[in-house]
């Protein structure tokens, strides 16, 4: 469980991006690599990140206490 040290429960939006430093690909060809390998018809976008923040602070998301939640577009599937 993520807590604070004063002992607060928290949620964590994880926001990956997964751009390779040393690539001498321009940002868009990995961004459309990123999408093509990821399944995705789309690239993430800040909205995406917003709709999860309300969630998470809304009726609905009441018994979701002292997780991390991935907003990547499966980036990270099968790596937990």
């Amino acid at each position: 469980m993520l807590s604070s040290a004063q002992g607060h429960v928290v949620n964590i939006i994880e926001i990956f991006e997964q751009r390779a430093a040393s690539s001498s690909k321009s940002v868009d060809e990995e961004r459309t690599a990123q999408v093509t390998r990821d399944g995705l018809a789309r690239l993430g976008q800040p909205e995406d990140v917003a709709a999860l923040a309300l969630f998470l602070c809304g009726e609905g998301a009441r018994h979701i206490q002292g997780t991390a939640i991935a907003v990547d577009g499966g980036g990270t599937a099968g790596l937990y």
